[in-house]
């Protein structure tokens, strides 16, 4: 019965590298086999690097509005954690209305858009708001959207 090499001895081998010594497991790599491997890990670690980079947009929070203060609170913390901290990304609001009550009009997306811009600063021009369509309960989203990555889309 004839044994198998090891699968990383096999690797070893195809590569180009070659034992030094008959039986002992340390091996040498033409410097051509080097200069090839460098070549390809920095071609697909870069390519890997570059896939990783691509920005997509994050749902911040999302409540089904009840009290003013509960909301306040939430766009407050919006601001200060995500907002302020990501000045380059649009912020997008998204509104649902219920299937039995509509949004108060206080927590309708422009008037959130208009508590974030007169009381908590947030420029008017990065800010987006869309209505949904109908879900069981009037509900909330805040999205940050950083540049070159997707619009959320509101839920079907």
């Amino acid at each position: 019965m004839q044994r198998s090499a090891p699968t990383s001895l096999v690797v070893l081998l195809r590569i180009g590298a070659r034992p030094l010594m008959p039986g002992v497991m340390r091996f040498h790599f033409p410097s051509k086999t080097i200069a090839t491997l460098t070549f390809h890990l920095v071609l697909f670690g870069s390519f890997a690097l570059a896939q990783e980079s691509v920005a997509s947009a994050t749902k911040f929070d999302e409540f089904s509005p009840r009290y003013i203060d509960d909301m306040k609170a939430r766009l407050q913390n919006f601001s200060d954690e995500g907002v302020n901290k990501h000045p380059e990304s649009k912020v997008y609001v998204i509104g649902y209305d219920g299937r039995r009550r509509r949004l108060k009009v206080m927590f309708r997306p422009e008037s959130i858009a208009n508590w974030l811009i007169e009381a908590l600063g947030v420029p008017r021009n990065r800010i987006v708001l869309l209505h949904g369509r109908r879900q069981r309960e009037p509900w909330v989203e805040l999205w940050l959207v950083p540049p070159g990555a997707a619009a959320p889309k509101p839920k079907r």
